[in-house]
């Protein structure tokens, strides 16, 4: 594997050093990073390729290199590496300092030793069942500052060597994901934003980490936004770029008039619902949580809608480092290239949503981690069903609607259950006879509010809750 790494930060070198010859060469040594004066091009310079060629990083010059590597590139199942061309621009842009620590952060990447480089899983992105559609639905009606959302860590990086995600951005958004993570970049000698998986200024430099043109996945977002313009989409931003303009100009130029900014906030804005918000043609909120932060006018502070906590510090307890989550909204990733969370598994993500996990970004989304979420129909039904719950699985089945049994209602005190049953179509008037007028007959509306109902059900009973399928 040490030898793999080396091949990574020599690629980086020979590929700067080639498309930029006019660029003072920097050398690594014991004592530090060192570059000769710079000396001006010869007239016979050739320009910089364009952004569309493509650089092997297995050069004449690095043959050797390659011998030694492609039994062990072959033992990883990984395609040849790719370097991303580097835009031509005049020498002041970028100082030898600068390009010393772009390369000093790659050799740093390259250099981990918990990098793993098994694949994500490739199963078929799977299309937004009953399930999943019921549960949507159901959050459309859910103040901002009652959602679960879900998230793909990284969903930008389903093409790198490390890839964080095997479906794109739009089937992620096709299987539910409702918040986009962007890791915003800036390129070596250019003011351009790149996508990728790093965690420095100038970490775009190599294709394995999934670097990604910036303007193609937001026009990706766009038109699938455009094909659901019911649906409020977050866009997360790690940034480290530091010109505000070259973040939200391409943002303000694709979304336009759909951008729900910070600014256009008002009081009491924790409790809009994203039917209220999509009814005003607003589809899309931008927010951040990197290093550099814009908020203010157009871009939100991640933290207003939840923390972006890694895994480690959650407790089944309902804790995080020993601190009671209902402190506040906790938000969850698990980033499981670098290991530097505890993956979200089939087991442990009912966990964080029972104890009210806001957010959780899930890295290398599978059919079974989406599952694992859902609370509402246990399978696919015939139409004309009514819904009903008990503490068995927790999840909702399908009942004759002329049944009678009690009914599950919402009241200002919490949920509770009738003592009186009656067919489907009478739980309105159940709930408000026993509980008062404030009452509701009203389905539980995410994985928590689900486990709150179980919670005060009589084990053994099956209970109405308002969810009815209709036919089509």
């Amino acid at each position: 594997m040490k030898r793999f790494q080396l091949f990574l930060f020599c690629a980086a070198v020979i590929s700067a050093s080639c498309q930029h010859p006019s660029a003072p060469l920097v050398v690594f040594t014991q004592a530090g990073f060192k570059s000769p004066a710079q000396k001006s091009p010869p007239p016979s310079a050739k320009p910089a390729p364009a952004d569309s060629e493509k650089i092997s990083p297995l050069r004449s010059s690095a043959a050797e290199l390659e011998a030694e590597n492609q039994a062990e590139l072959r033992s990883l199942d990984l395609s040849p590496l790719t370097i991303l061309p580097l835009d031509a621009q005049p020498a002041n842009q970028d100082t030898p300092d600068n390009l010393a620590q772009a390369l000093a952060q790659v050799k740093a990447l390259s250099a981990q030793p918990e990098l793993e480089t098994v694949s994500v899983n490739a199963a078929e992105a799977p299309s937004c069942g009953l399930a999943c559609q019921t549960e949507l639905a159901l959050a459309q009606h859910l103040p901002l500052n009652q959602q679960q959302w879900l998230g793909a860590h990284n969903a930008y990086n389903s093409k790198g060597i490390f890839k964080n995600q095997s479906w794109n951005i739009s089937q992620q958004l096709d299987a539910g994901v409702r918040i986009v993570e962007l890791d915003l970049h800036r390129r070596l000698f250019s003011s351009k934003v790149r996508v990728c998986h790093g965690a420095g200024a100038y970490d775009c430099l190599l294709n394995p980490f999934g670097a990604r043109d910036y303007q193609q996945i937001l026009n990706e977002v766009k038109s699938w936004s455009d094909q659901h313009p019911d649906q409020l989409l977050v866009l997360e931003l790690e940034n480290h770029v530091k010109n505000q303009k070259s973040v939200e100009e391409p943002i303000l130029n694709t979304f336009q008039g759909l951008l729900y900014r910070a600014a256009e906030r008002k009081a009491g804005w924790q409790h809009e619902t994203p039917a209220q918000i999509v009814a005003r043609g607003k589809r899309v909120i931008v927010a951040d949580f990197g290093e550099l932060r814009f908020e203010g006018q157009l871009i939100w502070d991640q933290n207003e809608l939840s923390s972006n906590t890694p895994t480690k510090g959650f407790s089944a307890d309902c804790s995080v480092d020993g601190k009671p989550m209902e402190t506040e909204a906790w938000g969850f990733y698990d980033d499981k290239t670098f290991k530097k969370a505890n993956p979200l598994t089939v087991a442990s993500i009912p966990q964080f949503l029972r104890c009210d996990a806001r957010y959780l970004k899930i890295d290398r989304l599978t059919p079974e981690l989406l599952n694992a979420r859902h609370f509402s129909w246990e399978s696919a039904l015939p139409e004309q069903a009514c819904a009903q719950v008990s503490t068995g699985s927790g999840r909702w089945q399908a009942q004759r609607c002329e049944h009678s049994q009690p009914f599950v209602c919402k009241t200002p005190a919490g949920w509770k259950h009738s003592t009186h049953a009656g067919t489907w179509k009478e739980g309105a008037a159940v709930c408000t006879q026993e509980f008062g007028e404030s009452a509701a007959f009203e389905p539980p509306r995410t994985y928590f509010q689900n486990q709150q109902v179980l919670a005060v059900l009589t084990a053994g009973e099956a209970f109405w809750i308002n969810a009815r399928l209709e036919p089509s």
